[in-house]
């Protein structure tokens, strides 16, 4: 697939990222990482409002013409690179032709040819250095084009997703920008997208949108609560919980599922069921997974109950036509595998806390809740009557809420987590 549609859309670069980071954690290709990183960071520097929250999309168009921002012709490459053997050695690695891929212009990309086909790049073309420099030169000719028109909407569910994406990245490698636009992006939804408390659709320039949609709240909720299994900031664990008691409060038909609309949305004949996976989530798949990562942090049979409903509901479509109910299938996956609690006791900014943390990071267990705090005064239910031992950091190991003996040491709590059943 060489020509892409080269309208960016927030949601598929948070995705994307968030697959990444995925797929380098199960395999560690350092391809997989850099395209992730490269990822956010184009989300960072084109799609980012100062006030932390990420616009909706840039359109395909630029100049009069689709992909005329990203696309070259060799001239393009010549007068960008002001030396004939490096356009040359340009044109060759990023296969730019007169040809092209689209009307006479052709997409960057360092894809070698099929072996035995005579474009192939021969390995000592494939210098990383001097790519990475002739990248740099024409990224910078590139950013003197007419741009492409920007789509400053700031829309929750997509910026709900986009906060996963930078936690999961956060939490692999450790990037203080990744952590910090997630604490900024949710203090944007908290503030600016919940102005009066209740989550909006969408907000445009300080312009109120209409009210949330179930996705909205679910990844938003989803979102928010990631972040706090990063940091430990319980405004993040606060801001999920209101997510998730307004999901059940207006979009809960009591029974069997999830509307699209609020309760309060009565100009529509049918309040619609959107189930399937589109090119995002599923609103009501994301809300079941958001109420079983509560209920294991809060034993709230409410929780619980909605989404086991929801499930029983899917679970034969979701099984039977899995590639199109995919996020459904992960939560039946959540559903019928061990489910663990570890709450950290300590304080987060201490070295004993935080080897504690680095023993569950470099582990990365599946199917893991996580709390930690002083444990005083906190409004999460599995961080409550326990306490440090001998003043240091006690983690508790628990599954299904039966936990076992608090360790102190990392090397403790791996072994825990080691042999816990799978």
């Amino acid at each position: 697939w060489t020509v892409p549609h080269f309208e960016k859309m927030l949601y598929d670069n948070a995705l994307l990222a968030r697959a990444c980071v995925s797929g380098w954690r199960a395999t560690g290709a350092a391809f997989l990482r850099s395209v992730a990183e490269e990822t956010l960071d184009f989300l960072y520097r084109e799609m980012l409002d100062p006030r932390g929250g990420f616009y909706s999309s840039l359109d395909a168009d630029s100049g009069g013409g689709e992909g005329l921002f990203y696309t070259w012709t060799p001239q393009e490459v010549g007068d960008a690179l002001q030396d004939p053997a490096e356009a040359a050695h340009a044109c060759r690695i990023f296969h730019v032709s007169e040809q092209g891929d689209l009307d006479g212009r052709s997409v960057l990309r360092l894809t070698p040819a099929p072996p035995g086909n005579q474009d192939a790049l021969p390995e000592e073309a494939v210098d990383a250095s001097r790519i990475e420099r002739l990248r740099r030169t024409m990224f910078d000719a590139r950013a003197r084009r007419p741009r492409p028109a920007l789509d400053d909407k700031i829309v929750a569910a997509w910026n709900g997703l986009t906060l996963i994406a930078c936690v999961d990245a956060a939490l692999a490698w450790g990037r203080s920008e990744d952590l910090a636009a997630a604490e900024n992006l949710a203090g944007f939804l908290l503030r600016e997208l919940s102005p009066a408390g209740a989550l909006l659709r969408s907000e445009r320039s300080g312009r109120a949108g209409p009210a949330a949609f179930l996705e909205d709240h679910a990844a938003v909720g989803l979102g928010l609560l990631a972040l706090y299994q990063t940091d430990f900031d319980e405004r993040w664990y606060a801001g999920a919980v209101a997510q998730a008691e307004a999901i059940l409060d207006r979009f809960f038909d009591g029974a069997s599922g999830f509307f699209d609309t609020p309760s309060e949305q009565s100009s529509l004949w049918m309040r619609p069921r959107s189930v399937q996976d589109s090119p995002a989530p599923s609103g009501g798949a994301m809300a079941v997974e958001l109420l079983q990562n509560l209920y294991a942090l809060t034993a709230d049979d409410r929780y619980a109950s909605a989404a086991m409903a929801a499930l029983l509901g899917m679970q034969d479509t979701a099984t039977d036509h899995p590639a199109a109910f995919a996020t459904w299938c992960l939560d039946l996956q959540t559903e019928t595998s061990p489910r663990r609690q570890l709450a950290v006791i300590g304080d987060p900014s201490a070295d004993d806390f935080r080897d504690l943390l680095r023993a569950v990071r470099e582990l990365d267990p599946p199917g893991l809740v996580l709390a930690g705090g002083t444990g005083e005064g906190s409004a999460v239910p599995l961080l409550k009557e326990r306490t440090r031992i001998d003043g240091r950091a006690a983690a508790y190991l628990c599954e299904h809420f039966a936990c076992r003996l608090p360790v102190t040491s990392p090397d403790e709590l791996r072994a825990q987590l080691l042999a816990q059943k799978t």
